[in-house]
């Protein structure tokens, strides 16, 4: 039908170009097909992931994607899986370190263009701190601040390292809706004002708990911010 030159066959092709333009329904479709297909093939029943898909809309900042990226990079670190995120090859931090051209393009990107040299030794400070201990005198906690610890500065109004604080859980980065400086959330604000509810008015929330370097998010997380 899709091949036609009819209105019925324009109408279809274009309500499916829409879809491919809209990521939560590209991944809703993605994660639905792929869990029949993984149902069907195990004999299991039910969902396969355990929360729904969640988006981040970052400003193209080093400040913001550095320290999302860095975030990310870490996955596999703050599930215990590594204690260097470079050992996890599934990630793009890994892959840059082993020369992979498109993963060390995005580092230098990240960093102004600058020489991969140059940019991952900025990025490292990033993700894995200035104080960062080498891999072989790591500890068991592989560098995860204790939660009991975390909440009591947080509540004492004080702050801890950036590089501490990306090994714990940071709902920020899942259920912040959008990150960057203030400038770049005022001008998202105002381009989008009809998405907002008409009591909303025009703040943003300051990160807490480190010196994320001006960055806030819309929505102010005021409960379990972190875990």
């Amino acid at each position: 039908m899709l091949e036609r030159n009819d209105e019925i066959a324009q109408h279809a092709r274009d309500a499916l170009l829409a879809r491919m333009g809209d990521v939560s329904v590209f991944m809703r479709e993605l994660k639905q097909r792929f869990t029949i297909w993984y149902n069907h093939q195990n004999g299991n029943r039910g969902t396969l992931w355990m929360e729904r898909f969640k988006s981040l809309l970052v400003e193209p900042s080093l400040q913001a994607m550095a320290t999302v990226a860095a975030y990310i990079d870490l996955n596999a670190v703050r599930a215990e899986q590594v204690d260097d995120p470079g050992d996890y090859r599934f990630c793009s931090y890994a892959a840059a370190m082993g020369g992979k051209a498109s993963a060390m393009e995005g580092y230098r990107l990240i960093y102004g263009g600058r020489p991969f040299s140059e940019a991952i030794a900025a990025y490292r400070l990033c993700l894995f701190g200035k104080g960062a201990k080498p891999k072989s005198e790591q500890h068991k906690d592989r560098g995860v601040i204790p939660l009991e610890k975390l909440d009591a500065v947080i509540r004492s109004g004080g702050k801890v390292e950036m590089a501490e604080l990306l090994r714990r859980k940071v709902r920020y980065f899942s259920d912040g809706m959008a990150i960057g400086s203030k400038s770049f959330l005022k001008g998202l604000y105002d381009e989008h004002r009809e998405c907002f509810p008409e009591s909303r008015k025009a703040r943003f929330a300051t990160m807490k708990g480190a010196d994320w370097g001006g960055l806030h998010v819309v929505r102010d997380l005021k409960v379990n911010a972190f875990g």
